[in-house]
């Protein structure tokens, strides 16, 4: 009996080192192959095409949401120019009181507040102003360090795809207190009643305003939906 335990281990050694061995040497093919075959290099050119694709995929998306959805403003520009008109007709004054006139100005922004959170649901974007002013920037001391205050409504909905019953989503950055109450809106921790404008030429200027205002003189033909801005937040923490 010890014979035959001893044989087969003698056998099970016999076997076990050769399978080690080739194992060594089936793992020193895998390794070579992978190092020096060009796996790696493949593995890394997949990861950046398979990231490309991605990033095209995102960049595709964003594009069709601002041409489909985010520009679409022209149904909110009629009913805001058709409620300004009417103010203006009720009121028996011209456009030029616009911006200057404050009753005016508190009259139009109540009657247009809703067309503006209407805006923000329809689009499913972050935020939605309007800023009025009659005055053309060009001798509206923009070359002057003094900021410009202007008269406007800016809602904010940092969750567009949350959309309750009421008004609890959605925060007031610029604009009068009594519209926050009519419409049950926060006022935001940055909250102020009208908008500061820094001058056009600064480095820092506020380009949201001033580049669709030149834009809009330079092509007074051009549609609204094709003088947008892309670029960063309204709103300015001071």
């Amino acid at each position: 009996m010890e014979n035959n335990l001893k044989k087969n281990n003698s056998i099970m050694k016999k076997m076990i080192f050769p399978l080690i061995i080739v194992m060594l040497i089936q793992t020193s093919l895998f390794c070579a192959t992978i190092l020096w075959g060009g796996t790696i290099k493949r593995l890394n050119d997949n990861s950046f095409d398979i990231l490309n694709e991605r990033v095209i995929n995102r960049k595709n998306y964003i594009q069709n949401e601002m041409l489909q959805r985010w520009s679409k403003t022209s149904e909110t520009e009629l009913a805001i120019n058709s409620s300004v008109k009417k103010v203006l007709d009720e009121n028996n004054v011209s456009i030029k009181d616009v911006g200057i006139n404050e009753e005016i100005n508190k009259e139009i922004i109540k009657n247009i507040s809703k067309d503006l959170i209407y805006l923000l649901r329809k689009n499913s974007v972050t935020g939605s102003f309007i800023i009025l002013n009659n005055k053309d920037i060009e001798g509206d001391s923009i070359n002057s360090k003094d900021e410009i205050s202007r008269t406007g409504l800016y809602i904010r909905d940092l969750d567009p795809k949350f959309n309750p019953n009421d008004n609890s989503d959605l925060l007031i950055e610029r604009g009068s207190s009594e519209i926050a109450r009519s419409f049950g809106i926060s006022m935001d921790s940055y909250w102020a009643p009208k908008f500061s404008f820094k001058s056009e030429n600064e480095e820092k200027g506020d380009n949201f305003f001033y580049k669709p205002f030149r834009a809009a003189i330079d092509n007074p033909n051009t549609s609204s939906s094709n003088l947008g801005y892309w670029g960063k937040s309204v709103l300015i923490n001071k």
